[in-house]
């Protein structure tokens, strides 16, 4: 029994040393899935929400990530704005939290 298990340990020794190429190629092969599917798709859905967060303007119609659906009347220097949702409730949130900017006219017919 010992010297089978000493058989297979030299066994997978000589396959390991042999196949240090293949090896590499797997972990690279890897690496290129993982930037190709996930990081590289990650950034670009961060560079365009940076565009849509630079782009926001006074009186556009915004809807944000927690579902509230509002005018913006002020923008504040420090990365926040003032969200107007109806007569008498007005909103401070911060810019990161836009989630969509709504077409003209959207909370008229709501």
């Amino acid at each position: 029994m010992n010297c089978i298990m000493n058989s297979m340990y030299l066994f997978s020794l000589n396959s390991i040393s042999k196949d240090k190429f293949s090896l590499i190629f797997i972990v690279l092969l890897c690496l290129i899935f993982f930037y190709l599917f996930i990081f590289q798709p990650k950034r670009e859905k961060f560079q365009q929400h940076s565009i849509l967060i630079n782009s926001i303007t006074i009186n556009d119609e915004i809807i944000t990530k927690s579902g509230f659906i509002g005018k913006v009347s002020k923008l504040y220097k420090n990365g926040y704005l003032k969200i107007i949702l109806n007569k008498n409730v007005k909103v401070i949130m911060k810019r990161d939290f836009v989630l969509k900017i709504l077409p003209k006219g959207t909370l008229k017919l709501i």
